[in-house]
């Protein structure tokens, strides 16, 4: 449950840095439409990816520190991680490739992953910071 309510907190910073830097660095809004697809497909990704990538990587990383010390090391992996709900989304709607990872129009779901990863990393190290079984 804990895990849950911090996903939640996660897509939720995604989802507002995702809308800011729509605003601020390409002075749009966002349509109701828009947004309805955008919170539809981060949620798909982040749930396939912390099934496959968040979740297990975290907690084997917990149990071989034998607890969340350091906690910017969890941080900086959940950040890392971000590649993973990028790639998918990319997959589904352009191809995977480099070029696709770096494009331009890529720069929106990196700016929505990245505070996912800083929330999940940095949240995780706080609620699971007993030692690791």
């Amino acid at each position: 449950m804990k895990l849950i309510a911090l996903l939640l907190m996660a897509w939720l910073a995604g989802l507002l840095s995702y809308v800011a830097n729509l605003r601020l660095f390409y002075a749009e809004g966002i349509s109701p439409g828009d947004l309805g697809a955008v919170m539809l497909w981060s949620a798909l990704a982040l749930v396939v990816a912390t099934v496959i990538a968040y979740a297990p990587v975290l907690f084997l990383l917990r149990h071989w520190r034998g607890g969340t010390r350091p906690r910017w090391l969890f941080t900086i992996a959940a950040v890392a991680l971000a590649i993973v709900p990028v790639a998918l989304i990319l997959a589904v709607w352009r191809g995977l490739s480099l070029e696709a990872l770096i494009s331009d129009e890529t720069r929106l779901f990196w700016a929505f992953f990245i505070p996912v990863g800083v929330v999940l990393g940095h949240g995780f190290s706080w609620l699971y910071r007993d030692r690791a079984a």
